[in-house]
């Protein structure tokens, strides 16, 4: 069985994010036995990126890289991806990253799966602002780093009218299987009569590779850890206002948060933490996480979003065997004890939480063993691949 997966970006650089869960479910699925060859069709690459033999890396010649799969870097990969369909003998192509338009949809030379994620709630008034800055912060910075030539507004403008043409949709109704990554999402389909065959398959993580860590530094000091995008939707300032909370009775603590956001809001929180034990250290590598890990007792995840779905971050941590406390996660996640929940939008709420884990930290480790525990059970890329093994060869089976 051969592969295309279709791909803006192929990193070996991202710690977190999109990029890091394709990079890691192309090299399981590798790996299979099943699986002749997985051909990957990227915008963009980025670090030590190197074919190996059962998986390609090719990428469209003059594209640029972009935060999402945008509707040009998306005609430009579909362009591209045609001949190589016929040359290299494709049999099923995966559009990977979640919530993006396909021209594959309508023009439908192979069988067609395509990953979905439930879309951050703007309808819900506690966080819709948040959202929002995020999203027009976003924008703002994009003008000012795409510096559109007469080449790239033609991409946009024959884009645009070609998929406005089409009718695409961001969740393609009209692909043979979406492998949804959370139970809700698959409901909510269901309730929309998508066409689509519905498949539940979770964000995962490769267990082998991150296994539990040692705490490598002075017990005396209690250290939090944040890792992802420094913005409002990942809850960076609702991290910040807990910590301030319990600073006040807490002394002998410390915030770490890794990762990149805007220039804007980085300053933003930055500002707000002066004279805080507070640090920001920046984008770090995979090959770093591990020692990251290390510097931790408990990870923060306030994420603005309450669906199931884990982040890639949050799923290496409980393989880490991290205790976290998190606004999102299975109910089963909470009821087994793999990780500590708190409620969304509520800086109280999570310093409360905080404070229990600094006062109970005897219970600590049976909530990192269960949190591997949890981790292997639910979330092995290993075993959710081979879950949906059935449903790539029933693409195939006439």
């Amino acid at each position: 069985m051969n592969i295309l997966v279709l791909t803006h970006i192929f990193s070996a650089a991202e710690a977190t994010g999109e990029a890091r869960i394709v990079w890691e479910y192309t090299h399981e699925l590798a790996s299979k036995n099943w699986i002749n060859k997985v051909v990957v069709i990227t915008n963009f690459i980025e670090g030590n990126v190197k074919s190996l033999k059962k998986l390609e890396i090719l990428k469209v010649p003059f594209s640029k890289k972009t935060t999402n799969f945008d509707r040009i870097r998306m005609l430009q990969a579909s362009l591209f991806a045609l001949p190589i369909i016929f040359w290299k003998k494709i049999d099923i192509i995966h559009l990977l990253p979640t919530n993006v338009e396909t021209l594959f949809e309508k023009i439908q030379l192979r069988p067609l799966i395509v990953s979905a994620d439930f879309p951050w709630d703007y309808t819900n008034p506690k966080i819709r602002d948040d959202l929002l800055y995020d999203r027009q912060l976003k924008s703002k910075e994009s003008l000012i780093n795409e510096k559109k030539n007469l080449t790239e507004r033609a991409w946009g403008i024959t884009s645009n009218l070609l998929f406005k043409t089409l009718k695409l949709n961001a969740i393609p109704f009209g692909a043979d299987i979406i492998f949804c990554r959370q139970k809700e999402l698959v409901k909510k389909l269901k309730q929309k009569k998508c066409s689509a065959r519905l498949f539940f398959l979770p964000n995962g993580v490769n267990t082998r590779k991150i296994t539990p860590i040692l705490r490598q530094k002075s017990p005396k000091q209690f250290t939090f850890g944040f890792l992802g995008k420094i913005s409002k939707r990942k809850g960076m300032e609702y991290a910040i206002d807990a910590f301030k909370k319990l600073y006040r009775s807490h002394k002998n603590i410390e915030l770490i948060a890794a990762g990149q956001g805007s220039f804007k809001f980085v300053n933003l929180c930055k500002d707000k933490v002066k004279g805080l034990p507070i640090k920001f250290i920046g984008k770090i590598e995979p090959k770093d996480i591990i020692q990251f890990f290390q510097q931790i007792d408990v990870m923060l995840y306030p994420l603005l979003h309450q669906g199931s779905g884990l982040s890639q971050s949050q799923l290496e941590a409980l393989s880490a065997g991290m205790a976290i406390i998190s606004t999102n996660g299975e109910k089963q996640m909470f009821t087994q004890q793999a990780a500590i929940h708190t409620p969304l939008s509520d800086a109280h709420a999570l310093s409360k939480a905080m404070s229990w884990t600094i006062k109970n930290k005897n219970k600590l480790p049976q909530i990192k063993k269960n949190a591997r525990k949890y981790v292997i059970n639910k979330h092995s890329w290993a075993k959710l691949i081979n879950r949906s093994k059935k449903e790539y060869q029933s693409l195939l089976t006439p």
